[in-house]
């Protein structure tokens, strides 16, 4: 994986090819006017944060809180039963 140090002074065009390029997507939350688009790179997870508005992202940074992902999950199996999040 592209050193963290490296990825923190990406640019946001870089580090949105590092995650479309290498990462997987898993799942999205919601925050006010946000959607969090959840991604999984090797073995670090990334949330793109997305600014509905102005149509861009705003954002891209390693997960910081795995209690987010806990809280995807419940908001997905609210939604739908067919997914369970095993990669966890």
């Amino acid at each position: 994986m592209k050193d963290t140090t490296d990825f923190n002074n990406s640019s946001l065009s870089e580090r949105y090819s590092y995650i479309s390029d290498h990462g997987k997507y898993i799942g999205v939350r919601y925050y006010f006017n946000y959607a969090i688009n959840l991604y999984l790179v090797e073995d670090e997870f990334f949330e793109l944060w997305y600014f509905s508005p102005s149509n861009e992202i705003e954002k891209i940074e390693p997960l910081d809180d795995f209690k987010k992902i806990k809280h995807m999950n419940e908001l997905e199996n609210i939604q739908s039963h067919s997914l369970r999040w095993t990669t966890i």
